[in-house]
């Protein structure tokens, strides 16, 4: 009755996919053995070499099985192994309700660690997406594959539960001291590979209906046109260290500017003219032109010739020491740059049309904290009026 009860729930995927082994003793080689075949049937068949060959006469192709089984009894053994691997396989995606295609059961087959694994998977969707993402994003995406391969090397599809989300919540907390938001970008980064997973077909479990995490609200922190003035009085006396001299002058170029700090990394990107910079943003690949202001204008030499540091944390670690020799009391990173360029231009004003614009980016009462906006679109809006 079991096994009725389970065929009657599944009967299309369960009776039409099975492996079996095949000799095709038409190739029969110079030496006389003919290669050995998986024939995977799902409907059609597939052959897929064992990498194993055998003299012909000594295999049975109805019941696919060698004859002489005492003989190779070391060769039927492996035989029979890889093709019940073949066969769980199958098994695995009918349970999971998985449309069966021979090139996912070769797929997982050929790479038996990725099967049912979470993390082969999310590290192998993430170099998918490395060309298309920001250099940030990947790295933080990375990051949060690592610390969870760190707690939970090998976890499955399934095995991320609610239980084990809390459990991983508190490892978090505890043993690697990460804050609340650092913490909620794990979790970001869990739960978009499991969406991923659960959109190819791999799995229908989300544990994130049940596991809920939050993250603390931070308001950006941006420079007044008053400190972005003496931060350029600074920058003219020329009174720093040659590394700092070079870490402000991008920096201010950003605040007159808008332009992020992965594209002032990648000046190979940027096309000079006149009065204005063309360039295909790192982020999302779209072309953008940027309007210069004077001050971005006076800027261009040295920015052409100081390269901005690679690692973010030396950047900021630079901004410190700045800020510090400007008396300004403000955690300030690079990105706070594009945050003085966005609260700067507000208070000169902008227009209704320019405003209406702006809406589908970012909503009016969170202006003030530059969420999400969108500063290159404002940038030309404002400088092209």
């Amino acid at each position: 009755m079991f096994f009725e009860s389970l065929f009657l729930m599944k009967p299309a995927s369960f009776m039409k996919a099975y492996v079996k082994l095949y000799c095709k003793k038409s190739r029969t080689r110079g030496d006389g053995l003919a290669p050995i075949y998986f024939s995977i049937r799902i409907g059609k068949q597939k052959l897929l070499y064992t990498g194993k060959n055998i003299k012909p006469e000594l295999f049975n192709n109805d019941s696919g099985e060698i004859i002489n089984k005492r003989l190779y009894g070391g060769l039927n053994l492996y035989l029979e192994k890889e093709k019940n691997k073949l066969n769980d396989i199958i098994l695995q995606l009918q349970l999971q309700e998985v449309p069966l295609t021979f090139e996912k059961i070769i797929g997982l087959y050929q790479n038996k660690s990725s099967f049912n694994s979470f993390l082969t998977f999310a590290y192998a969707e993430l170099e998918k997406e490395k060309p298309s993402i920001a250099a940030k994003t990947y790295a933080d995406y990375k990051t949060s594959l690592n610390n969870l391969k760190e707690f939970a090397p090998d976890i499955s599809f399934e095995g991320i539960n609610y239980q084990f989300l809390r459990e991983y919540e508190t490892w978090l907390r505890v043993e690697k001291l990460r804050s609340q938001n650092s913490r909620a970008h794990n979790f970001v980064a869990i739960r978009k590979f499991l969406n991923i997973a659960i959109n190819t077909g791999l799995t229908k479990n989300y544990p994130f209906k049940q596991f809920k995490f939050t993250s603390i609200k931070k308001e950006k922190e941006y420079l007044t046109e008053k400190e972005l003035k003496e931060l350029q009085k600074l920058y003219d006396a020329n009174s720093l260290s040659l590394k700092l001299q070079k870490t402000l002058a991008n920096f201010l170029f950003t605040c007159y500017t808008g332009i992020a700090a992965d594209d002032m990394r990648n000046k190979e990107r940027l096309h000079y003219h006149k009065d204005h910079i063309i360039f295909e943003r790192g982020k999302t690949k779209k072309t953008v032109r940027v309007p210069l202001t004077a001050f971005a204008k006076r800027m261009l030499p040295e920015i052409q010739q100081y390269d901005l540091k690679q690692k973010p944390h030396r950047v900021n670690e630079d901004l410190k020491e700045i800020m510090a020799q400007a008396k300004i009391k403000k955690k300030i990173t690079y990105h706070a740059g594009r945050h003085t360029f966005a609260i700067i231009s507000l208070m000169k004003g902008v227009s209704p049309p320019i405003w209406s614009k702006l809406a589908r980016f970012i909503k009016k009462q969170k202006l003030v904290q530059c969420v999400r906006l969108d500063l290159f679109v404002f940038l030309q809006h404002l400088w092209e009026q």
